[in-house]
Protein backbone atom coordinates (compact mmCIF):
# COMPACT_ATOMS: atom_id res chain seq x y z
CA UNK A 1 0.00 0.00 0.00
CA UNK A 2 1.32 3.11 -1.14
CA UNK A 3 1.85 5.79 2.20
CA UNK A 4 -0.13 8.92 2.05
CA UNK A 5 0.49 11.75 -0.20
CA UNK A 6 0.69 10.01 -3.28
CA UNK A 7 4.50 11.13 -4.16
CA UNK A 8 5.26 10.50 -8.04
CA UNK A 9 8.95 11.33 -9.69
CA UNK A 10 8.32 11.90 -13.23
CA UNK A 11 11.66 10.54 -14.49
CA UNK A 12 13.16 12.45 -17.81
CA UNK A 13 17.12 12.89 -18.79
CA UNK A 14 18.13 16.51 -18.83
CA UNK A 15 18.42 16.65 -22.77
CA UNK A 16 14.65 15.58 -23.06
CA UNK A 17 13.90 18.10 -20.26
CA UNK A 18 15.84 20.51 -22.67
CA UNK A 19 14.05 19.84 -25.94
CA UNK A 20 10.51 19.67 -24.28
CA UNK A 21 10.88 23.03 -22.76
CA UNK A 22 14.00 25.42 -23.69
CA UNK A 23 12.82 28.37 -22.06
CA UNK A 24 13.12 26.45 -18.13
CA UNK A 25 16.43 25.94 -19.59
CA UNK A 26 18.02 28.90 -20.40
CA UNK A 27 20.38 29.32 -17.58
CA UNK A 28 20.83 32.95 -16.50
CA UNK A 29 17.53 33.99 -17.62
CA UNK A 30 16.49 34.83 -14.35
CA UNK A 31 19.41 37.76 -13.49
CA UNK A 32 18.60 41.40 -13.46
CA UNK A 33 14.40 40.15 -12.85
CA UNK A 34 14.17 38.87 -16.58
CA UNK A 35 10.67 37.45 -15.70
CA UNK A 36 12.02 33.60 -15.06
CA UNK A 37 10.08 31.10 -13.76
CA UNK A 38 11.75 30.45 -10.49
CA UNK A 39 15.44 31.06 -9.67
CA UNK A 40 15.78 27.12 -10.17
CA UNK A 41 15.87 28.27 -13.81
CA UNK A 42 19.51 29.80 -13.36
CA UNK A 43 21.14 26.92 -11.96
CA UNK A 44 23.35 24.64 -13.76
CA UNK A 45 23.12 21.56 -15.33
CA UNK A 46 24.97 19.63 -12.39
CA UNK A 47 22.20 21.42 -10.13
CA UNK A 48 19.34 19.65 -11.80
CA UNK A 49 21.47 16.31 -12.02
CA UNK A 50 22.18 15.85 -8.62
CA UNK A 51 18.49 17.25 -7.41
CA UNK A 52 17.33 14.02 -10.07
CA UNK A 53 19.86 11.43 -8.78
CA UNK A 54 18.39 12.49 -5.12
CA UNK A 55 15.15 11.85 -6.29
CA UNK A 56 16.11 8.61 -7.38
CA UNK A 57 17.37 7.51 -5.02
CA UNK A 58 14.69 8.24 -2.38
CA UNK A 59 12.34 6.33 -5.02
CA UNK A 60 14.59 3.10 -4.40
CA UNK A 61 14.91 3.71 -0.49
CA UNK A 62 10.87 3.82 -0.08
CA UNK A 63 9.79 1.91 -3.37
CA UNK A 64 6.09 2.05 -1.35
CA UNK A 65 6.31 6.02 -0.83
CA UNK A 66 7.67 7.46 -3.96
CA UNK A 67 6.71 6.18 -7.72
CA UNK A 68 9.00 6.81 -10.84
CA UNK A 69 6.71 7.48 -14.20
CA UNK A 70 8.99 7.71 -17.20
CA UNK A 71 8.15 10.90 -18.28
CA UNK A 72 10.08 10.91 -22.14
CA UNK A 73 7.60 11.10 -25.00
CA UNK A 74 4.76 13.42 -26.25
CA UNK A 75 2.85 14.83 -23.16
CA UNK A 76 -0.29 12.42 -24.04
CA UNK A 77 2.00 9.61 -23.44
CA UNK A 78 3.00 10.45 -20.14
CA UNK A 79 0.08 11.25 -19.15
CA UNK A 80 -1.29 7.82 -20.22
CA UNK A 81 1.25 6.53 -17.59
CA UNK A 82 0.37 8.87 -15.22
CA UNK A 83 -3.78 8.49 -15.16
CA UNK A 84 -3.78 4.77 -14.12
CA UNK A 85 -1.24 5.04 -10.98
CA UNK A 86 -3.10 8.28 -9.86
CA UNK A 87 -5.49 7.73 -6.64
CA UNK A 88 -9.34 7.32 -7.53
CA UNK A 89 -10.22 10.58 -5.58
CA UNK A 90 -7.60 12.34 -8.17
CA UNK A 91 -9.06 11.06 -11.46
Amino acid sequence: MRAPGWPYFLRSTLRGSRVRNPAAFSFGRNSGGSGSESRLDDEPAEFHRRVREGFLELARREPDRVQVIDATGSPEEVFARIYPVLPEGLR
